[in-house]
């Protein structure tokens, strides 16, 4: 089991490195039937907020299936700003652009609208829930994690 050190706040933003907290264990091994570790080892690096590190969460094979099913895939990051969805109609009720979207909160008329925006250079690939049998057992994996 292992130990976990409450340390003092810090102001200061920190680096976890995984192979240090594994020391000299050695990586799980993969069940052959599902390509998936056989175990797994969860570390808590910080409680407020909870962070927790699950090294070698997923196998080399599964890192390279969810690279296949991203191939092609990927597109520019959006950024969200709440928004009154009143204030969208008083605009001229415009249609969105190729770059943004606005989606329901569910918090009394207020809208999410999604944009492009220069400070965000990064990019997102959504995969389908359960798209694959490897992507559902890695979806079940991260569910079990959280409860």
């Amino acid at each position: 089991m292992a130990r976990v050190t409450v340390l003092p706040r810090s102001e200061v933003i920190g680096t976890v490195d995984a192979r240090q907290l594994l020391g000299d264990s050695k990586p799980p091994g993969v069940d052959p039937s599902t390509g998936a570790p056989d175990l797994l080892r969860s570390f808590v690096v910080s409680l407020d907020p909870k962070m927790v590190v699950v090294p070698h969460f997923l196998t080399e094979c599964e890192c390279q299936h969810l690279r296949e099913l991203a191939d092609g895939q990927w597109s520019r990051s959006l950024v969200g700003q709440l928004q009154r969805k009143e204030a969208s109609a008083e605009a001229g009720g415009a249609e969105e652009g190729p770059d943004e979207s606005v989606s329901d909160t569910g918090y009394g008329g207020t809208g999410l609208l999604s944009r492009a925006a220069q400070t965000r250079t990064s990019s997102s690939c959504m995969l389908r829930s359960a798209q694959t049998a490897v992507l559902e057992r890695i979806e079940h994996r991260l569910a079990s994690l959280a409860k």
